[in-house]
């Protein structure tokens, strides 16, 4: 289980178009996993391979940085890193993605009490993703620790696997 990111340049927020030559840019890529191991086996195999290919293009790495959040506040305000993806048919979304993120504990192996299932969100900015059934913008996540927890290594939303639901923290605090 894990979620990824969109592919950044350093210092932009937009996507980033790949070239060549890539012009001396430098990109930034985001992945989180509740599984630590995961995230080291993957961390260690990109920088042996010191390079992949996209279609024929080489990228190459030249490091990889380990962002620790340590969790506790129960109110975050995060920005999507990758869309978050959802059935728009569904009236009650933030009860969705509660239920999402409870059935993700569940299929890890943790037990969920009843205190851990408070989840609320809000939408603070939306930056009009033009992809069907998808948001991006800037959210208020707030409840539990431990759903905030399992959003952040997981990802929000369906398909994380594919590269949906990453966020990144702007700001945490109590309430």
């Amino acid at each position: 289980m894990m979620v990824f990111s969109k592919v950044f340049p350093n210092g932009s927020d937009s996507l980033f178009s790949y070239y060549p030559d890539n012009h001396g840019k430098s990109i930034s890529f985001y992945f989180a996993s509740p599984f630590y191991s995961l995230e080291s086996k993957i961390g260690c195999a990109v920088l042996e391979a010191k390079a992949i290919e996209i279609g024929s293009n080489p990228l190459q790495f030249t490091s990889i940085e380990y962002i620790p959040y340590p969790l506790r506040v129960n109110k975050l305000t995060v920005e999507t890193l990758s869309p978050i993806l959802f059935n728009l048919s569904d009236a009650d979304i933030g009860g969705n993605i509660r239920d999402g993120l409870i059935d993700k504990c569940i299929s890890l192996g943790i037990k969920v009490k009843a205190d851990d299932c408070d989840f609320k969100i809000e939408v603070l900015e939306d930056f009009n993703s033009i992809e069907k059934n998808t948001f991006e913008g800037v959210l208020r996540l707030t409840g539990s620790r431990f759903l905030l927890d399992t959003a952040l290594k997981t990802g929000i939303g369906e398909k994380n696997c594919h590269g949906y639901g990453m966020v990144k923290i702007l700001e945490n605090s109590e309430n």
